[in-house]
């Protein structure tokens, strides 16, 4: 049996993505730091988290950061 070159590409793709969806994600624990910005309202400021793994599909998140330079803000999420 002949197999066309369209569809042996189209199944070298599918076995690539089926592959790539079976690897496992990585690990976001650990102490992040960068910024926040409002796309309504053109604010900004420094945005920290801390992020640990609480089990293989959720995670806890502590974000802390500042809003108008000197008042702090916190909020945790999992």
């Amino acid at each position: 049996m002949l197999v066309s070159r369209p569809t042996h590409s189209l199944l070298g793709l599918v076995v690539a993505l089926v592959l790539a969806s079976n690897a496992a994600a990585a690990d976001l624990s650990g102490c992040w730091e960068g910024c926040w910005n409002s796309c309504a309202t053109g604010h900004h400021g420094k945005l920290r988290a801390t992020i640990c793994k609480v089990d293989d599909a959720h995670y806890c998140a502590r974000f802390s950061g500042t809003f108008f330079r000197v008042i702090p803000f916190r909020i945790s999420a999992v």
